[in-house]
């Protein structure tokens, strides 16, 4: 390999002499000898590493670096929603609380498995470094394994009863923003009941008559109003009903015909027979 790295050094100088696109073919010069460097030192990797097992731990290596920088880059973007989260104020502090929570369980999850690694990778260590014929350091890195999987497992049963209640606090409030909706839709058509309820009354009340008659081209038309019993004590029939309940009924006869005009119950929400109509 020496003697090929000189030979290529040598027809480098020589390109480079050349008068005529000499950068150009020093570029390329250059570019062979970091080729060629890069496959000398990936041959030195292979023969200290053992072959496939260099490799193999060139790219878990690898594989780590980028999982941590990965890992630190949704680290920050958890802290920028929490931010985001805790200045909103269009929710409701028992909403906003559940939001954070949730999101610093994820970072807890995140931060639980980079130590749970690094744990892994220092017990390795331990037992690389240890006899195999000494029971005692053999039994120290057993009982050390044991304390750090109960450990775990005390964290991840806490985790998961937090993940649990998270659950049910967003199933509630998902209820209650249903019924919170629900109640506005119904507010919404009580309140078009009440205008539609409104301008009925404002059309049927008794001044209606007179400000028509303030109209411009009215027509006005004289009626006889009879409310008073006949004289020979029977009384009006339209204001009496089977059991002689007054009914409140105005009988309205026209003036210059005297015929039957219209009968008219002083509450209109209540129904009422009409014996002259019937």
């Amino acid at each position: 390999p020496s003697r090929l790295l000189a030979a290529l050094a040598l027809a480098a100088l020589a390109l480079a002499a050349l008068p005529a696109h000499g950068a150009e073919h020093g570029s390329v010069a250059r570019h062979a000898i970091k080729l060629h460097r890069g496959r000398e030192a990936a041959a030195r990797a292979v023969r200290s590493g053992g072959g496939a097992s260099g490799g193999i731990k060139q790219w878990a290596c690898g594989r780590l670096a980028t999982l941590l920088k990965h890992k630190a880059q949704v680290i920050r973007k958890l802290n920028s929603a929490i931010g985001v989260v805790e200045k909103d104020g269009r929710i409701s502090p028992e909403e906003k609380l559940f939001q954070v929570h949730t999101l610093e369980i994820f970072q807890r999850e995140l931060n639980d498995s980079e130590s749970s690694v690094f744990q892994a990778i220092a017990g390795l260590q331990r037992a690389l470094q240890g006899d195999f014929r000494d029971l005692l350091n053999m039994k120290e890195s057993s009982r050390q394994r044991l304390e750090a999987l109960r450990q775990a497992a005390i964290k991840e049963e806490q985790e998961y009863v937090e993940l649990v209640a998270a659950e049910r606090r967003e199933a509630e409030a998902l209820k209650v923003r249903a019924l919170r909706n629900r109640s506005l839709m119904l507010d919404g058509v009580l309140e078009d009941v009440r205008r539609a309820a409104n301008r009925l009354e404002e059309r049927i009340e008794e001044h209606v008559f007179d400000n028509q008659e303030m109209g411009k081209g009215a027509n006005v038309e004289a009626v006889w109003r009879l409310e008073e019993p006949d004289e020979d004590g029977v009384g009006n029939m339209s204001r009496r009903e089977a059991g002689g309940e007054d009914l409140g009924l105005s009988m309205l006869i026209d003036s210059l015909n005297n015929q039957y005009v219209l009968t008219k119950p002083r509450d209109s929400t209540i129904p009422r027979s009409d014996h002259h109509l019937i």
